[in-house]
Formats: structure tokens, C-alpha cells, sequence
């Protein structure tokens, strides 16, 4: 509902970048990070965003990262002789302000940007196997349209976002210091997280020796991170790109696995139905193999399941030590709530390392 001055800000803002006529405004309520913002304008339907500096700390270094791989991904649409509206459609446009930059920052040293909204789409929180397959094919061909893209170029937005061996490492002395005396209230989840110790470093090591080649992922494969066509149901185009930096195909098909594969989603207390959907994983391989194409390794292939299992045993770790630290980073609802979080990631990792092998078989028939 557009308010008197949230019309004026947005104004303001679309103002800095020559765009004119801000109006119908409305807040967009999916997505808990930045500040989202739709309206109408002289260049048509805009998405105006305020960038979260306190998650982001340096803005202009993502939107680097951002504007590189988008305008990587439209040349590479325009050589395999898309037409201008699947372009259009197909891949994120940012606008630039005056001084050619594509932020501005306001009068209070807040950070926005504007993109072209893309119409005739809607996002899904949870899928069923044709949208599991669709997802997977637009994040697959997202990774093959940047596989020759120089990842090493792109800055870690969030600096050792995915290195679980830091993760651990971190984990470890936050049960040794147990600051606010919670440690004894779930020794069995402590134990759990602990026992993967060996395993914990696995992919890391992989991108260090190079057994793992470096790619550029999107780091947040959920499958609301894709827009659905509305009529057919088809993948149109990967969204949300703040933390798209180096790292490896295992991230982001781990990370969609852990949040469209589950028998039950993440808030879910229903701790028994933790377990990894074989048909929700068949569906969303299906799509992604389809279209990253030939540009997978056989070694990455041979790991998908393990990258499903880290992404899962990481949040799950993420989720237990702020519980022991206080509830300091993830936003909860109740006292033992990422607690809960933490016992159901934990225990779809441990149903995902038990299904590898039949995992991986599975995706061989394929």
C-alpha cells in the first residue's frame, strides 16, 4: 500500500537514476534482507531496493559482482541467438545512475539500486517435481552460461560463507565458551555436529587442491529464487544475485536439495519427517544436468551428494551455534527455535550421508 512518504523516498531514489513518474508503489513482503519496493515509472515496471549494509558491508564490490556475470549471461543469450524478449526476460537488467554507477547512496549513506521488474512471473516457497525440475534447469543453465566466466575476478560478499571447515572450527569455540549456559540443554546435537569433523573440510580441501574446479555460484538456490512463468510454468529467470562469488557447483545443487528436497521445510517440528525426498531429488537433478550441460566435471557429478549433505549439516550447524551464543543472528519466533531449526537440519543431513550411495546411483540412471 503506497504511503505519502514512502512515495517521496522512492521518488527521490528512481530520481538519481533519470527515472521519472514513481508511482503505484508497493512494498514487497517476500525475502528478509534488503528493502523491496515495486512501481510504476517512465521506464515501466521498476524494483527498487535498499541493499542491507549491516549483512552486505560492501555494496559497490556486489553490485560489481552483480552487473559482471549479468552482462556475461546476456552475451552469451545474444550468441546462442535468443531474441530480445527472452533476453529481456532471461536474465536480471540493473539501470545506472548519472554518474554511471549502478547504486546510489541517499542522504542517510543507505545503498539502492533499480532493476526492470519481470512480468507475467510469480516465485514458489515449496514444489512440487515439475517445479523442482524447472528450478533446477534455470539454476543449471545459469552455472553454464558462467562457466567460463573468471570466478577468481568476483568478491566474496560474505567472505568464508560456504567454508565449512571455518564453520566447524568457529562451532567449536562456541560450545567450549557456552555463554549463555545452553550447552547442556542438547549434548546430542553438540555430539552430532562434532562427529562430522573429518568430513566437515571435505569440499574446501577439494577447491584447494583443485580436484574441484572454482565456479562462479549463486550461494542461495532456493527455489523462490526463480521466477515462474505464470501461463507456462516454465523457469524464466534466477533471481536475488548479493551472493553470487566464487565457490562450486556443490554449493548451490546442496543448497537447493536441502530447502526443495526435504519431506517437510525448514521451520517444520515434525522432526521424524526429516528425510530426503527421492522424487524431489530425481526432479531437480533431472533439470539441473539438462541444463548445465557439458560443462560439469564427472568429479562434481560424483559429488553432488555430498554437497547436498554439507549444505544441510552447515545450516544446521549455523542454526545450533547462535542458538549457544544467544539467538545473535538468525531473527526467532520463540525461545528454542533455531534449537529446533538445528535438530531438523541435522537430522536431514544424516538421512542425506545414509542415502549417498543410492543417491548418486539414482542420478546415474539418469
Amino acid at each position: 500500500m503506497e504511503n505519502k512518504d514512502t512515495a517521496l523516498k522512492i521518488s527521490e531514489i528512481t530520481s538519481k537514476f533519470g527515472i521519472t513518474g514513481a508511482k503505484n508503489i508497493e512494498v514487497c513482503h517476500i525475502g528478509h534482507i534488503n528493502g523491496t519496493f515495486f512501481a510504476d515509472s517512465s521506464l515501466g515496471r521498476i524494483v527498487v531496493q535498499k541493499i542491507n549494509k549491516g549483512i552486505f558491508t560492501d555494496p559497490p564490490s556486489l553490485m560489481d559482482n552483480i552487473i559482471a556475470v549479468t552482462k556475461h549471461i546476456r552475451k552469451k543469450m545474444e550468441s546462442e541467438g535468443a531474441s530480445n524478449e527472452e533476453i529481456s526476460r532471461g536474465v536480471l537488467e540493473y539501470f545506472p545512475a548519472f554518474d554511471g554507477k549502478y547504486y546510489i547512496t541517499d542522504s542517510s549513506g543507505e545503498y539502492w539500486r533499480i532493476s526492470k521488474f519481470i512480468d507475467s512471473t510469480r516465485t514458489y516457497d515449496a514444489g512440487t517435481p515439475e517445479l523442482l525440475t524447472e528450478s533446477g534447469y534455470s539454476f543449471g543453465k545459469f552455472q553454464s552460461y558462467l562457466s567460463d566466466f573468471p570466478a577468481e575476478t568476483l568478491t566474496e560478499t560474505i567472505p568464508f560463507f560456504h567454508d565449512t571447515a571455518v564453520r566447524f572450527a568457529h562451532f567449536e569455540k562456541t560450545v567450549a565458551a557456552d555463554l549463555v549456559s545452553r550447552a547442556a540443554k542438547c549434548p546430542d546435537l553438540i555430539e552430532k555436529v562434532l562427529s562430522y569433523k573429518e568430513t566437515a573440510g571435505k569440499i574446501v580441501a577439494m577447491l584447494a587442491s583443485g580436484d574441484l574446479p572454482l565456479r562462479v555460484t549463486h550461494n542461495d538456490t532456493k527455489i523462490n529464487n526463480v521466477l515462474i512463468d505464470t501461463k507456462t510454468k516454465k523457469g524464466v529467470c534466477v533471481v536475488d544475485l548479493d551472493t553470487v562469488m566464487p565457490g562450486t557447483f556443490l554449493y548451490d545443487f546442496g543448497d537447493a536439495i536441502r530447502s526443495g528436497a526435504s519431506a517437510v521445510p525448514e521451520g517444520s517440528l515434525e522432526f521424524d519427517k526429516f528425510v530426503v525426498r527421492e522424487d524431489l531429488y530425481k526432479a531437480f537433478y533431472e533439470g539441473f544436468s539438462r541444463g548445465v550441460g557439458n560443462s560439469i566435471t564427472k568429479i562434481e557429478e560424483e559429488n553432488l551428494p555430498l554437497g547436498a549433505f554439507m549444505m544441510t549439516y552447515e545450516v544446521g550447524m549455523r542454526f545450533l551455534d547462535d542458538y549457544l551464543s544467544g539467538d545473535t543472528y538468525f531473527h526467532t519466533e520463540y525461545a528454542e527455535h533455531n534449537l529446533d531449526r538445528a535438530r531438523g537440519q541435522l537430522l536431514l543431513a544424516d538421512d542425506i550421508m545414509k542415502k549417498k550411495d543410492s543417491l548418486l546411483a539414482l542420478t546415474k540412471k539418469l
